[in-house]
C-alpha cells in the first residue's frame, strides 16, 4: 500500500492499494505538498505515478511503451 502517515497522531491512511501483483515504493511529495509520485509495479512492470494525497487518485505520468520506469522526483519549483 502506498500509506500516509501522522506522526502525531500515529493515524495511518492508505491513499493507494497494494495487491499480490502490485507494489509502492519510493514516494515523494511535491514541494507544494498537493501530490505525491511515486513508482508502481504491476504486472511485473514498473511506472511512474501521480497520487492525489486527499483522494488517493492516480494517473500514469509516463507513456505507455513498455519503458520501465521509477525512482521519480519533483523539479524543486514543483512545476513538473
Amino acid at each position: 500500500d502506498l500509506v500516509r502517515v501522522d506522526l502525531r497522531g500515529g493515524v495511518v491512511t492508505v491513499l493507494a492499494r497494494g495487491e499480490v501483483n502490485t507494489a509502492w515504493t519510493r514516494p515523494r511529495w511535491a514541494p507544494d505538498g498537493g501530490r505525491i509520485v511515486a513508482a508502481v509495479q504491476r504486472g511485473g512492470r514498473w511506472r511512474v505515478a501521480l497520487v492525489d494525497p486527499r483522494t488517493g487518485a492516480e494517473a500514469d505520468v509516463a507513456p505507455d511503451d513498455g519503458a520501465e520506469r521509477y525512482d521519480a522526483t519533483f523539479t524543486p519549483d514543483g512545476r513538473a
